[in-house]
């Protein structure tokens, strides 16, 4: 069985300056899941583990608790992830993730992280 208690919210609203932090729960685990919609903004979510999961399968629990609207769609080398919160593919980027701040060369649901990974989800605007 899966667990991830979600642990803390970072929010960097558009260009301000000011962050504004929640605390969820109290854990004092390494991990994190970072969504960043753009590169001056992005939510961080500290997660506590039981056993290693996919880079996709922690995604889907991050947005299922926290509300976060994800679609994915299946493709013959994997799922791609077409859209988180409210940035879509095509809106003038795509969705890629890293674990560890290193480019994955598989999809994500196909590449396990560990409770202490750091997984980042960034839609990059090229």
């Amino acid at each position: 069985m899966r667990q991830i208690i979600a642990g803390l919210l970072v929010l960097s609203i558009g260009g301000c300056d000011q962050t504004t932090t929640r605390q969820r729960t109290a854990p004092n685990q390494p991990g994190a899941l970072v969504i960043a919609y753009r590169p001056d903004s992005a939510d961080t979510f500290v997660a506590v583990r039981s056993d290693s999961i996919v880079a996709l399968d922690w995604l889907r629990e991050v947005a299922h608790s926290h509300d976060i609207p994800l679609a994915v769609k299946s493709y013959p080398y994997g799922m791609l992830i077409e859209q988180i919160g409210p940035r879509r593919n095509g809106d003038g980027g795509y969705w890629l993730y890293r674990v560890n701040g290193a480019m994955v060369p598989k999809s994500a649901d196909a590449h396990p992280v560990a409770w202490s990974d750091t997984l980042t989800f960034f839609f990059d605007e090229r």
